[in-house]
C-alpha cells in the first residue's frame, strides 16, 4: 500500500495497482528527493584533519610543497594558508596585503604556486 497523505489519520491509502501516472508521479517524486539529498550530501565536506601553512619570504610554496607527503602520511586531509598575495615587503604574517591581484613573490611565483 502506498499512503498518499503523511496525515496517518487522513486513511486515504491506493493499492500498488493504481493509476499508472499516480505511480509514475510517486516515482519521480522519490527520485528527485534522492537527488536532492545525494547533491547536498556532495556540497557538504568536512575535513579529517587540516593544517595551517604560514607563508611568507621564509616558508615558500616550494617549501610547503615538499612538506606534502609528510602531511598526507600524519593524516592530515586538508590545509590552508596565510594570505599569499602581494603584500609589504617582508611580511610575516601576508595580511596586510598591498595588491590582491597578484602572488607575493616573497612566497613564490605563479609556477611555485601551482
Amino acid at each position: 500500500m502506498i499512503r498518499l497523505s503523511d496525515d496517518p489519520h487522513a486513511g486515504k491509502q491506493q493499492s500498488r495497482r493504481g493509476s499508472a501516472s499516480t505511480n509514475a508521479m510517486a516515482v519521480l517524486a522519490a527520485e528527485s528527493a534522492l537527488a536532492d539529498v545525494g547533491a547536498e550530501r556532495q556540497l557538504r565536506y568536512a575535513p579529517c584533519s587540516t593544517y595551517r601553512l604560514q607563508l611568507n619570504r621564509l616558508f615558500t610554496f616550494r617549501q610547503a610543497t615538499e612538506l606534502l607527503d609528510y602531511l598526507q602520511d600524519l593524516g592530515i586531509s586538508d590545509f590552508y594558508a596565510s594570505p599569499f598575495l602581494m603584500a609589504r615587503p617582508g611580511s610575516m604574517h601576508g595580511y596586510d596585503v598591498t595588491d590582491p591581484t597578484r602572488l607575493n613573490p616573497e612566497a613564490g611565483d605563479a609556477g611555485d604556486f601551482h
